[in-house]
């Protein structure tokens, strides 16, 4: 469900395993991709002029007392189950081409990170680690997918290749997560706690030359797919949870969201015009999509039956 790891939000249990207290830069958020633009097309027909397919979003979602993973079109129609357990699992992100998704599940025990195809078909197990492991997210060039991992009491961002092998860290602070990745796969930001105050940073890809972007608190960082800026979610002046932006730099932050409500998890559109996040202002969990300058904001969707933070849904927008 809402990107944690076995750690949640206020010590709630998520992803399995033993509770122990949320890392600073959890708070009230979900740990946790990517929406779509893509021309509908059938194999051996005529590529005739038409308009493009709506675009999509997936996300996860508890409901009718099941984990889903689930699409649904940027306008709010098309709704679809790709996946429904009784286990927990959500975290769904798209392969940089569209024709994968990646998510995190304990279907198998411990939550793992797994790959299907888009349609939900091919479930495939990567990682099969000895902790907790949640929040894949694919590099711009599909190479690596970089997920959180809860080892030894430790959380740390690790990389592991498409096909299961390449397995590395990344960070071994202990106190890191939410990576993501810039559009050129050279940089890395993510979320840490490791200087007390849960803040974001930006880091090579291979872990080197790590960089303080805030001070917090804040989480989630999200760059947006033009590299000018970074989205993500803060509790700057205390209170709920909300919408933020800022140079990928860190420079000129402005919030984009307002109370009542937690607002968590953005993510940019394709063509970085507009974010999706998700919004408990209505009492329940609901996915929300607004302009990249805070105005419009529409609902999609109600996706969970109450705002409990650990029934928050993740989401990600599909690539062009």
């Amino acid at each position: 469900m809402a990107g944690g790891m076995d750690a949640v939000t206020g010590g709630r249990r998520r992803w399995g395993g033993p509770p122990r207290p949320a890392p600073a830069w959890l708070g009230a958020a979900a740990v946790a991709g990517a929406v779509l633009w893509a021309l509908a097309w059938t194999p051996g027909m005529p590529r005739l002029l038409s308009a493009p397919a709506p675009q999509q979003i997936v996300f996860d979602s508890y409901r009718d007392g099941e984990f889903k993973i689930s699409v649904i079109n940027a306008d709010g129609s098309g709704l679809r189950d790709l996946t429904i357990a009784k286990d927990d699992e959500g975290n769904p992100v798209w392969s940089p081409d569209g024709r994968r998704i990646a998510f995190a599940s304990t279907r198998d025990g411990n939550s793992s990170i797994y790959v299907m195809n888009a349609d939900g078909s091919g479930v495939r197990r990567l990682s099969r680690g000895v902790g907790v492991e949640a929040d894949p997210l694919w590099s711009p060039d599909g190479s690596r997918i970089l997920f959180v991992s809860l080892r030894d009491k430790k959380l740390d961002i690790h990389a592991v290749n498409p096909d299961g092998s390449g397995l590395g860290a990344l960070t071994t602070t202990g106190d890191d997560g939410e990576p993501s990745w810039s559009p050129d796969g050279k940089r890395v930001a993510f979320a840490s706690s490791r200087e007390g105050v849960g803040s974001l940073y930006a880091m090579n890809a291979d872990g080197s030359g790590t960089r303080r972007l805030t001070a917090g608190p804040d989480a989630h960082p999200v760059w947006s797919p033009d590299g000018r800026l970074i989205a993500f979610q803060s509790q700057r002046g205390g209170g709920a949870w909300q919408m933020w932006v800022m140079n990928a730099d860190g420079s000129n932050p402005r919030r984009l969201t307002s109370p009542p409500g937690n607002h968590l998890g953005p993510r940019w559109s394709p063509d970085s015009r507009r974010i999706a996040f998700s919004s408990a202002r209505e009492g329940n969990w609901n996915i929300y999509v607004m302009n990249a300058d805070g105005t419009q904001q529409t609902r999609l969707a109600t996706v969970s039956d109450g705002s409990d933070p650990a029934l928050q849904p993740t989401l990600a927008w599909r690539p062009r």
